[in-house]
């Protein structure tokens, strides 16, 4: 079944908010039937942003030349960056909610 980038990215907030729990019950509250799927999806997130859950995309990128590639490269970089300050971020807010 092909998903929609716009149902891909909803799944994958939904678990890396971590409210709804891992990828088995991520994965069974969006009807998925394999959760090899959702970690995929949130595997390409992590590493391309948005823009690696869109099929179209993912396809016209393995036909660029180099300079694309470096400058995808780019954009995994600063989305990785954005999630790891994220992370740190949330992890400063637990240790002053601790203190």
């Amino acid at each position: 079944m092909k998903y929609s980038k716009e149902f891909k990215l909803e799944a994958v907030q939904s678990y890396l908010s971590g409210e709804v729990g891992g990828y088995r019950e991520t994965s069974k509250l969006y009807g998925l039937s394999d959760k090899k799927n959702l970690r995929l999806w949130v595997k390409r997130y992590r590493e391309e942003g948005e823009l690696g859950l869109d099929d179209e995309y993912r396809r016209r990128m393995r036909k660029k030349p180099k300079q694309e590639d470096e400058q995808a490269e780019m954009r995994r970089l600063r989305v990785e960056n954005e999630y790891l300050r994220k992370i740190i971020h949330e992890r400063e807010l637990k240790k002053k909610i601790r203190y």
